[in-house]
């Protein structure tokens, strides 16, 4: 949309991978997103859906907070949808690093 708001927090790959959030905090919620010069921004939880990587029911990748240099190790952050408040808690994320291009 829009109102959407991009946030990169991480670069890897000699610039060929960045990651971060996107979305408006206001009308909905932020999300995990991999941008390549190819692919453009993707959410990162369709990346994983490709690769096979089951994220759990009521879970939404919202953040990227830092990559490995090669993009193959990602840490972030996610919501617990089915918690009273809406928990947030950390991920590890080892993909190979082809998975994003």
């Amino acid at each position: 949309m829009p109102s959407d708001r991009t946030y990169i927090n991480a670069i890897a790959a000699d610039g060929g991978l960045l990651f971060g959030t996107s979305g408006d905090n206001f009308f909905g919620i932020m999300q995990a997103i991999v941008w390549t010069k190819d692919g453009g921004a993707r959410l990162l939880a369709n990346v994983c859906a490709e690769q096979g990587v089951v994220i759990p029911e009521g879970y939404v990748l919202n953040g990227v907070l830092a990559a490995s240099r090669d993009g193959s190790i990602v840490l972030g952050t996610a919501l617990d949808l089915d918690s009273p408040f809406g928990a947030q808690v950390s991920f590890v994320l080892e993909l190979p690093a082809s998975a994003y291009f």
